[in-house]
């Protein structure tokens, strides 16, 4: 079995597992499963990576909005979820003028990458995303760690303000960027392994998964009552949703404004 078959039967099962504990909630990726929210919750139009002002939110305080996926409890969720990317490529002239191959091979579908990332609240204080890829160089499959940022947070409730402090890792520096303006996160999301790339980029954009960084964070405000707590922004309005994520740290509670879906 060649390495690009057993890609795909890995992505294949983790698939049927993620399917077979799935509910409601538990069809979508692990952060939906965690926070009991649609997708345009934290995302706009519900699509991967730009994010709403909820989805700020929760990636600044470190992935800690809902349940645990492992409590004294028991298991939740699976904090786990699979990502791959195929297409075909046809040219009709698939040679250079030296009768060299540039599309090879011609029409044929082919996968060009699969993605696994864990991403999870790990305790009321902390939070974590990582993935890992496989991705086709045309000719051979290489794997490397993907995007990791891990966070570790703290609110303070000084008066009737509200301040949140954090901590930062992560293995590439641009990684901690919540409004999509850095390489890490920037458009565009996705890119041909065969289509001609931009001929240069930035410094910053190369050293993503090949460095490591540390630092810290904060953010303030004081538009809060002192009944309130953690008040977040209500995330978009979707099907099936209701109102924004609870937060589970004790004595800490999130407040919103409800949001209900209208239509047929």
């Amino acid at each position: 079995m060649t390495r690009t078959y057993r890609l795909a039967a890995l992505l294949w099962g983790l698939a049927v597992v993620l399917l077979a504990h799935a509910g409601r909630a538990e069809a979508l990726p692990s952060y939906a499963r965690q926070t009991e929210q649609a997708c345009a919750a934290c995302h706009v139009g519900g699509d991967w990576p730009q994010l709403t002002p909820w989805g700020r939110f929760f990636k600044l305080s470190g992935y800690t909005a809902g349940k645990a996926f492992v409590s004294r409890e028991g298991f939740s969720h699976l904090p786990v979820g699979v990502f791959g990317q195929a297409g075909v490529t046809w040219a009709a002239a698939p040679d250079n003028a030296a009768g060299q191959p540039v599309v090879q091979p011609n029409g044929a579908l082919r996968a060009e990458q699969g993605v696994a990332y864990f991403g999870a609240k790990v305790t009321d204080f902390a939070g974590v995303f990582y993935e890992y890829q496989e991705s086709n160089n045309y000719p051979g499959w290489t794997g490397a760690t993907g995007v990791m940022d891990a966070r570790a947070v703290q609110f303070f409730n000084p008066g009737d303000n509200e301040l949140l402090l954090g901590l930062d890792i992560n293995n590439g520096p641009s990684n901690q960027d919540v409004w999509n303006t850095v390489p890490a996160w920037a458009y565009p999301f996705y890119g041909s392994p065969i289509a001609p790339g931009a001929p240069a980029s930035t410094m910053l954009a190369t050293l993503i998964g090949q460095s490591g960084g540390i630092g810290v964070f904060g953010c303030g405000t004081a538009r809060f009552t002192p009944s309130c707590r953690c008040t977040a922004p209500a995330p978009a309005s979707g099907a099936g949703q209701t109102s924004a994520p609870r937060s589970t740290r004790p004595g800490v509670r999130t407040t919103s404004t409800a949001t209900t879906p209208t239509g047929a």
